[in-house]
């Protein structure tokens, strides 16, 4: 049995969703670190006055990806932190190291 494009397309995009989720979790618990940058991130962007959507597209991040980061739920490269600190205004240490 041959499964179509569009199922195959569902399972690459499923796979891929649970490889991140694997990267973001270890186990059912969110990673301390993802968690802190993420909140720190949220409130630098508050601060600043930004919508996630302003904020992601200044970064050239989608909005969705943004707001999964924010909440600590996906793993983040040091080239994308980097560009968000860079469209805040920020040194990407002033987020690694939160409040």
């Amino acid at each position: 049995m041959q499964r179509s494009k569009a199922k195959q397309r569902n399972l690459t995009v499923a796979r891929r969703g649970l490889k991140r989720r694997a990267l973001s979790f270890v186990g059912n618990i969110r990673h301390p670190i993802m968690a802190r940058f993420g909140a720190a991130l949220r409130e630098r962007r508050k601060q600043q006055g930004m919508t996630q959507a302003e904020l992601a597209v200044a970064a050239g991040l989608s909005r969705s990806y943004l707001s999964e980061v924010e909440c600590g739920q996906e793993s983040i490269s040091l080239e994308r932190a980097e560009r968000l600190a860079e469209a805040l205004g920020c040194k990407l240490s002033d987020l690694l190291q939160g409040d």
